[in-house]
């Protein structure tokens, strides 16, 4: 279509530019009105994500790991207790 213009063959110019427009109408119905983008991912979500999941698995493993101390020290009273009171009862 350029060398056309710079030719002065407009009526040639403008047969190229409408072929240009309806191949591009044929390739949008041919899409059936669907037209693909590109999926749009955004990251900030997923890493607040990621670190929201990290943090839950932190505090439960310390909260875990919380009970675990406190029932092994109070074993250990017991088991204190336990021996204190046989020994006194010899």
């Amino acid at each position: 279509a350029e060398k056309a213009l710079e030719k002065e063959e407009y009526e040639k110019a403008a047969g190229y530019v409408d072929g240009a427009i309806n191949a591009c109408r044929d390739t949008i119905t041919s899409l059936k009105g669907e037209l693909r983008s590109p999926i749009k991912i955004d990251y900030v979500k997923i890493i607040m994500g990621i670190l929201l999941a990290c943090s839950l698995i932190w505090l439960s493993m310390e909260l875990w790991h919380g009970r675990i101390r406190k029932s092994g020290r109070r074993e250990d009273k017991q088991t204190k207790e336990i021996g204190k009171s046989s020994k006194s009862n010899r």
